[in-house]
This record gives structure tokens, C-alpha cells and sequence, in this order.
């Protein structure tokens, strides 16, 4: 199994603002920040998937989640 020494949770429910890296900006777009990580600063994609919360009214939110891992 690999080992990362920096994981990162990407997440489409999230606003991004920067990079926590390069502090380059961000539009909002998911496949742009996991590209970027994955161009720019080497990481490697983990798992891609999806996550289910409850919303504010107790019913279930499902999100895009990415882990990069370097």
C-alpha cells in the first residue's frame, strides 16, 4: 500500500479560494483544483468518490470527494 506524507480532501461542496500550497486562486470548479494539485505539485489521485451528509433540514446531501496524495 502507498504512503503519502500530505493528503489532500477535495470536495464539491467546498468554495476554494487557494491553493495550500502555491496560494494560486481557484475558480470554484472541482476538476480544476484537483488538476491543478495533480499538475502543478505532483500528487497523485488516492480515491474519487462520493460522500452523503444530511442537509440542514436532516435530509441526505450527496458531494463529489477527491483525495490527492503526494
Amino acid at each position: 500500500m502507498q504512503q503519502y506524507n500530505r493528503v489532500i480532501k477535495l470536495s464539491s461542496d467546498r468554495t476554494f479560494g487557494s491553493c495550500d500550497i502555491c496560494k494560486e486562486s481557484f475558480s470554484d470548479e472541482l476538476d480544476e483544483v484537483a488538476n491543478h494539485y495533480v499538475q502543478q505539485h505532483g500528487f497523485a489521485f488516492v480515491h474519487v468518490g462520493q460522500e452523503t451528509t444530511n442537509d440542514q433540514s436532516g435530509k441526505p446531501w450527496q458531494m463529489t470527494v477527491i483525495i490527492v496524495g503526494k
